[in-house]
């Protein structure tokens, strides 16, 4: 399965900015469903690095109406705003 191997290099990051490298070199040209994304995002140490990745994986979301619940990933107000604004360009 393609999200599972690529489940294993994104954990295979040595820290969330490897993690998000991972990300961009192994979903070139594949889509993700949210609720995989949402695993990803889970596995994030910072509400920065989660918003990093929800803004990278924005583009390869099927469902990209369900995007706006990903928000209650975030804590901090400041990358909440810049999750609705991100949904709204």
């Amino acid at each position: 399965d393609t999200f599972r191997k690529m489940l294993r290099k994104f954990v295979a990051g040595k820290d969330d900015d490897g993690m998000l490298d991972a990300f961009r070199k192994q979903t070139k040209g594949y889509c993700l469903e949210s609720s995989q994304i949402k695993t990803l995002v889970q596995l994030m140490g910072t509400d920065e690095s989660r918003y990093r990745l929800l803004d990278l994986a924005y583009p390869k979301a099927y469902h990209s109406d369900e995007y706006a619940n990903m928000e209650s990933l975030l804590s901090d107000s400041y990358y909440k705003g810049r999750f609705r604004a991100m949904l709204h360009r």
